[in-house]
C-alpha cells in the first residue's frame, strides 16, 4: 500500500492534488480557497505589464515597481514586482489554472473580509503587514499580495485584464 501510494503521488498530477487539498482543507489555521468546475458568468493605463498573450496579466502596479520575476508554468502564472527605491516593498501577483487550490494564512489575521474585484467575490487578508486577496474570474483563480496598503493591492486586482 505505501510503495502504490508513494508511486501515485508522485507519477499522477491529480492524485497528488487531490492529497494535498485534503490535507490543505483539514488544517483550521488556513482559509482554503479553490474553482467549481462550473465557469462564473493610471500608471499603465490599461497596458499589459508583462507580454503574455491569451491570458490575464496585472496593467497596473503603483509607482516605482518594476518587474523582478516571472514564471510561467502549467500550474501557475506568476509575477513578482519589486520597489526600485525601497527593497522591503514587494507584489506577488499569481494566476492558478483550473485544477488549482490555494491556502492563504489566516491564522491571527487583523483583517478578513469580503470584497468585489470587478464584480466577482474575493477574500481580503491583512496578517503581519502582508495583505492578501484570492478571486476566481471563470476557471482562474488569482492571488494578489504584497506589503503595501489595502487599497493598493486592491487597485491592482481590479486592473488584471485578459490580454488576446
Amino acid at each position: 500500500f505505501v510503495i502504490i501510494f508513494s508511486a501515485a503521488i508522485i507519477t499522477v498530477d491529480a492524485f497528488r492534488v487531490q492529497v494535498l487539498n485534503f490535507l490543505i482543507s483539514v488544517e483550521q489555521k488556513y482559509t482554503s480557497i479553490h474553482l467549481n468546475d462550473k465557469a462564473d458568468s493610471n500608471q499603465n493605463s490599461g497596458t499589459p505589464i508583462v507580454n503574455w498573450s491569451n491570458t490575464y496579466v496585472p496593467t497596473y502596479v503603483p509607482e516605482g515597481f518594476t518587474v523582478s520575476s516571472i514564471s510561467n508554468t502549467n500550474a501557475a502564472k506568476i509575477v513578482t514586482f519589486a520597489n526600485t527605491q525601497d527593497d522591503s516593498l514587494f507584489i506577488v501577483y499569481t494566476e492558478y489554472d483550473s485544477s488549482s487550490s490555494i491556502a492563504i494564512d489566516t491564522e491571527n489575521a487583523s483583517l478578513i473580509q469580503k470584497v468585489k474585484i470587478n464584480g466577482q467575490d474575493g477574500t481580503l487578508s491583512v496578517k503581519n503587514s502582508i495583505v492578501s486577496i484570492a478571486w476566481t474570474i471563470e476557471n482562474h483563480l488569482f492571488t494578489v499580495q504584497g506589503n503595501l496598503s489595502s487599497d493598493e493591492i486592491i487597485e491592482v486586482a481590479e486592473k488584471v485584464r485578459f490580454v488576446e
